[in-house]
């Protein structure tokens, strides 16, 4: 796989995770939203379950923009930090390479089994 192809694959990753992030994070503070709506008009025994119902959609919302947050200054990090450069390739003598490569290979003397 090619280095485009590559950053192409993260950056999908990466916006996927981060549209599913926040779709989550707005759905928990819509549910807390909700609760804490409900939680102001209901009995007794009702209301205790609806604030702890809205606690955990806190905390859980909490732990969705910190993981929403770290993924920003991650993909922040990656964009002004810019590209790795690649390490230098050691140094070859393409011609006396060729030349190697060209000169014929060392006849041995056949086999008695692969003899015609």
């Amino acid at each position: 796989m090619d280095l485009e192809t590559r950053q192409t694959v993260q950056r999908i990753r990466y916006t996927l995770l981060t549209l599913g992030l926040g779709l989550m994070a707005a759905v928990l503070a819509a549910v807390l939203w909700i609760v804490t709506r409900a939680h102001a008009s209901a009995e007794a025994e009702t209301a205790r379950m609806l604030l702890v119902l809205a606690w955990t959609a806190a905390a859980m919302l909490g732990i969705t923009l910190l993981a929403l947050l770290w993924i920003l200054l991650r993909w922040g990090k990656l964009r002004l930090q810019g590209p790795s450069p690649l390490p230098p390739a050691p140094y070859v003598d393409a011609w006396s390479e060729a030349g190697r490569r060209m000169q014929p290979p060392p006849h041995d003397e056949p086999d008695d089994e692969n003899s015609v």
